[in-house]
């Protein structure tokens, strides 16, 4: 299942980085293979998840993942 996020959508996270990411949930047996790919700067993490904690949790998740490596990386997050 691939979702979008797009500014102006309801916000999952303050820190988030501005611009679209790209979500992907990927399901194998007992966990939830998250993909997230940040458009702007083609910054791409995945995760791995319990698929009982939800599309939202995960979602955060991944976000929280994308900024930190962003930010390692030296990529700007684009505060909002």
């Amino acid at each position: 299942m691939l979702v979008t996020h797009r500014p102006g959508d309801r916000p999952v996270q303050h820190d988030r980085p501005s611009g679209e990411i790209l979500f992907e949930f990927r399901r194998f047996g007992n966990v939830v293979k998250v993909s997230a790919i940040h458009v702007d700067s083609n910054t791409e993490i995945c995760l791995v998840g319990a698929p009982s904690v939800g599309e939202y949790a995960l979602k955060k998740a991944a976000i929280r993942k994308l900024v930190y490596v962003m930010g390692r990386q030296g990529k700007d997050a684009g505060q909002d």
